[in-house]
């Protein structure tokens, strides 16, 4: 593999992450993300920041006001998803992917995308997609 100009890995790129369902492993539901350096995360974070207020430090809140943090700000991330998932939860908007990181019965999808998108080594890859695999597969 010949390495890619700096040209070609100067800005992140949009990321593609297949789902693993955590008993039966790989499926063909896929979620298109950007991450930490986009702006949509950027603004959704200095959103939920001014939100908070100046004196708050969300590392030091309570629980339910990060959660409802991190949901939002992985949320704004979600930029689509194939059809198998359409099928199976819902048309991609940004209150379906909030759904995928606050519902009890499907945030073991927003586990497996949080992790992906807290490795910014998934968003520069010279590819302009790169389809990524999070958690494990099920033990044979």
């Amino acid at each position: 593999m010949t390495k890619p100009s700096f040209k070609e890995i100067l800005r992140p790129k949009r990321a593609e992450v297949k789902i693993m369902h955590p008993v039966y492993g790989e499926t063909e539901a896929i979620v298109y993300l950007v991450g930490g350096f986009s702006k949509q995360f950027r603004d959704a974070r200095d959103r939920l920041i001014k939100e908070l207020g100046p004196d708050v430090d969300i590392t030091k809140a309570d629980r339910p006001t990060q959660i409802k943090f991190f949901a939002e700000l992985y949320a704004s991330c979600v930029i689509g998803w194939n059809e198998v998932l359409t099928d199976a939860h819902a048309e991609f908007s940004y209150d379906a992917a909030l759904q995928l990181f606050t519902d009890a019965e499907i945030e073991w999808i927003g586990g497996q995308l949080s992790t992906f998108i807290n490795d910014s080594a998934n968003f520069f890859r010279p590819e302009p997609s790169v389809v990524g695999q999070v958690g494990s597969t099920p033990n044979e």
